[in-house]
């Protein structure tokens, strides 16, 4: 029922709440419903956090900062399209779609605090966003 308010375990990946968070009342949102399953997916984000990449093509390069690598990929922090709502978000960039500046796909040639160039793949309904730095012929090919 709409309004009703409810208990719920929520599992935050490596999030890890501050102890004035547990058993605070929040607000979440719907982001997907599993009829299988019988689960709801719940996020805190706004709506606005999924949509405003969501809406963004396959062809537009955003800029980005990498904040983590590790040897399956790493992190980069997007900033958002002009016009956008909300502010940057953490996206992934899997090994196999980094790309240099000579196109050879060196995940070692990039430090933390690099600039790079990234296009959203795809939006989760977590608000998670998989990114690529490939050009779309080479992304064509994968």
């Amino acid at each position: 029922r709409i309004g009703r308010s409810m208990h719920a375990h929520v599992k935050c990946g490596n999030f890890r709440p501050s102890p004035q968070l547990l058993n605070a009342k929040v607000r979440v949102r719907v982001a997907h419903v599993n009829t299988t399953s019988k689960k709801l997916q719940v996020s805190m984000l706004p709506q606005s956090f999924t949509t405003d990449f969501a809406r963004v093509s396959q062809y537009l390069w955003l800029n980005g900062t990498v904040s983590r690598l590790n040897e399956h990929g790493m992190l980069v922090i997007v900033e958002p399209p002009l016009g956008s709502a909300g502010g940057p978000r953490v996206g992934w960039v899997g090994r196999d779609y980094v790309v240099a500046e000579n196109n050879e796909v060196l995940l070692e040639k990039f430090s933390v605090g690099d600039e790079v160039h990234v296009r959203v793949t795809k939006t989760g309904s977590d608000g998670k966003l998989s990114l690529s730095m490939l050009r779309m012929d080479m992304l064509d090919a994968t």
